[in-house]
């Protein structure tokens, strides 16, 4: 695995961010876990399971991962994944407060070849949102100073590490450069990459028009 791939922080440790930290962890990436809840990084550095996933009681007993409660130790890592909970409002429209915290704690934090991978469940358009906002925020272009892609997570309660090994990913952006380093994270995964952009979506190396 080259250098500039290892580096990883995942910003949200819950349902989604532990099982991926400690998937990733045994994959041989340097990963930072991310949580403002004190008692969840407490919890994690002591080797225990704020909840029960099949499987990552005996990955976490033997995991180099680092848990830390502040965002800026983001900036040391080449990927941010963002991974925080986002609940359903009354309306069934989706609560993406907590993206947007993590997004706007970045700003500072950002800088040229980060790529950030947004996994948690947004509504359509929230990619498209934050690029503009990064932009607006920042002296950075996504696409040519760091990259921005939407890579879904679609796991099962207590199936996370499974799933984690099969499932195919979507890779979802405007730019090749963003795809590109998305594609480059999720092969050592070795499950397919099915990556989609405003008019093609191409799995494999087979490119279809939408």
């Amino acid at each position: 695995m080259p250098d500039n791939m290892k580096k990883v922080a995942i910003i949200g440790l819950g349902r989604v961010g532990i099982p991926l930290c400690l998937f990733m962890d045994n994959l041989g990436f340097s990963v930072i876990g991310i949580d403002k809840d004190e008692s969840v990084i407490n919890s994690l550095r002591k080797k225990k399971m704020p909840f029960f996933e099949k499987g990552c009681d005996e990955l976490l007993s033997n995991a180099d991962a680092q848990f830390m409660n502040d965002i800026k130790f983001a900036s040391t890592v080449d990927y941010i994944i963002i991974t925080v909970g986002t609940p359903l409002l009354k309306n069934i429209e989706t609560d993406l407060s907590g993206v947007f915290e993590v997004v706007n704690s970045l700003l500072n934090v950002l800088k040229k070849g980060h790529s950030i991978i947004l996994r948690s469940t947004v509504a359509p358009e929230t990619t498209a949102f934050i690029k503009k906002y990064i932009e607006l925020k920042t002296n950075l272009i996504v696409g040519k100073d760091l990259a921005l892609s939407f890579c879904p997570e679609r796991l099962a309660e207590n199936h996370a590490l499974e799933e984690l090994e099969i499932l195919p990913q979507v890779i979802g952006s405007e730019d090749e450069l963003s795809v590109s380093r998305s594609e480059n994270l999720f092969k050592f995964f070795d499950v397919n990459s099915q990556k989609s952009g405003c008019i093609t979506l191409r799995i494999g190396y087979r490119i279809c028009t939408l």
